[in-house]
């Protein structure tokens, strides 16, 4: 019986197996990017894609529900440690998440004025914090249209200067 002992060293840098073949590489794509924007897109899907058995599942048992109101949950949802990786993977990306995802207000009547992205700093309730609902006297539930008073905001005065 033969028993080879070999001492292999890479010889080549993933740096360059990754290049493009006309520059040298072997055409390859850095596995973590490549995570990444698959995570991304199972993301977009969570927001655009009902009807998938995958984005069903996950809208009703991380997000509390099956509607599109369930999904506006993703940006406060909590991270649990019964969670899969593959969910807390998703969690972990909503700051890089929430700058291409922008929800589509129309009538206010979806878009939930605490918890969507349809502002420019991102969802309020991450943005102004937990005390925002109290402060301005707009339910933690509420839609954008629920805060307006046919063409005007309907907000109280608040009850901090900070705002």
């Amino acid at each position: 019986m033969v028993v080879l002992k070999l001492n292999l060293k890479v010889k080549v840098a993933w740096s360059t197996v990754c290049l493009p073949k006309a520059e040298g590489g072997l055409g390859l794509r850095w596995f973590s990017e490549w995570n990444t924007t698959l995570n991304l897109k199972l993301v977009w899907r969570l927001f655009s894609g009902g009807g998938s058995l995958w984005v069903d599942w996950h809208r009703y048992h991380h997000l509390q529900g099956l509607g599109d109101a369930s999904v506006s949950k993703f940006w406060t949802s909590q991270e649990l440690v019964s969670d899969s990786w593959n969910w807390k993977c998703l969690l972990r990306l909503r700051p890089l998440a929430e700058r291409f995802l922008r929800c589509n207000i129309g009538n206010g009547l979806t878009a939930r004025f605490w918890t969507d992205n349809w502002t420019p700093f991102g969802p309020l309730l991450i943005h102004i914090g937990a005390a925002g609902p109290n402060m301005l006297r707009i339910p933690i539930e509420a839609s954008v249209a629920d805060a307006t008073q046919g063409i005007s905001w309907g907000m109280y005065s608040t009850r901090s200067p900070q705002l």
